[in-house]
């Protein structure tokens, strides 16, 4: 086993207990998330939480957008790199992480990213930036939309401790979004604004509690 697969199961494993500890959860169509081939996940963002509770849904290693901030400590970016974390700039297209988002789903590897930039304060859902869909039509691989219910309560917003969770944790895999479909059947920018407001509305279906 490598130093890179030890490190993430030692840390998966490490927040599969504290999720256990904390909160109570339910993980509904994680039949849904393919165990093979390139995917596109793309997630509602409430908590810190949220992608190691996408991780532990299913067994294929997953790939994950993290702030450049993170990245910011030697030590740091050596532990988020070697869990398969790497960096995004949130405030512009950081074509770097984007080309390295599509030469893994290329690849045939699973890409999670949070297409709303940016933990939500209030729990209301933001605007989606259009990097998602650009990524999906230049790789043709299909999007899989994931919604997260009340993670904040276990790892609340400016929070990076953990407290117990009073209310149900909830993760919904909604069914895969073909490139086409995210179109609309349209073209350059009218495309694109279709498959970002196509992807807020899926996301709000599967948040709604």
């Amino acid at each position: 086993m490598s130093v890179s697969s030890m490190l993430r199961s030692i840390i998966l494993a490490g927040c599969r207990v504290v999720i256990w500890v904390y909160a109570e959860t339910e993980m509904e169509g994680v039949e849904r998330i393919p165990e093979k081939g390139s995917v596109l996940i793309v997630a509602n963002h409430r908590s810190l939480a949220d992608p190691p509770l996408i991780a532990l849904s299913t067994k294929r290693p997953i790939y994950f957008m993290g702030k450049s901030e993170l990245f910011s400590a030697p030590l740091a970016a050596w532990i988020l790199r070697n869990i398969l974390v790497f960096p995004v700039n949130p405030r512009s297209a950081d074509r770097k992480a984007i080309r390295h988002a599509e030469s893994l789903l290329r690849a045939g590897e699973a890409v999670c990213m949070f297409p709303e930039g940016q933990l939500t304060e209030t729990g209301e859902m933001q605007d989606m930036s259009g990097g998602a869909v650009m990524i999906s039509l230049h790789t043709q691989a299909p999007i899989l939309p994931i919604g997260l219910i009340g993670t904040e309560a276990i790892v609340p917003y400016g929070s990076l401790k953990p407290q117990r969770a009073w209310s149900k944790i909830k993760l919904r895999v909604g069914k895969l979004i073909p490139p086409m479909v995210l179109t609309g059947g349209m073209e350059g920018r009218e495309a694109l604004k279709h498959g970002m407001r196509y992807l807020k509305e899926e996301l709000s279906i599967l948040t709604k509690d």
